[in-house]
């Protein structure tokens, strides 16, 4: 009971925002990409300094809702065959999987 008021309250408090501040789109879309040009580790501390990059990423949503069909087309369809020899994800399982107990394969 409690959880479901709490989303309630946050569900009205976002809508109530929306409306002060004004349904604005979001103008760009990019990610920051930070590798450590220089570290150093004065006594117990560790310290990077870095030159973030910023890469814009272009709004493309023809693209988007075609990916997004695809991966939905995959999800809903039948499990594909464990290929270990192409698919690296299913030699991991193979490889991580516990054994079966060899006693239920004895006959005796």
């Amino acid at each position: 009971m409690r959880y479901m008021y709490y989303q309630e309250m946050k569900r009205l408090k976002q809508i109530a925002k929306d409306r002060f501040l004004g349904m604005t789109k979001q103008l760009r879309q990019a990610f920051k990409d930070i590798n450590p040009e220089e570290i150093s580790f004065p006594g117990d501390n560790v310290i990077f300094k870095a030159k973030p990059q910023w890469f814009e990423i272009a709004e493309d949503m023809d693209r988007f809702y075609a990916f997004n069909s695809e991966v939905s087309q995959l999800l809903n369809g039948p499990v594909p065959p464990e290929n270990p020899d192409t698919c690296k994800w299913c030699y991991y399982r193979i490889c991580t999987q516990k054994p079966k107990e060899v006693q239920e394969d004895i006959p005796f």
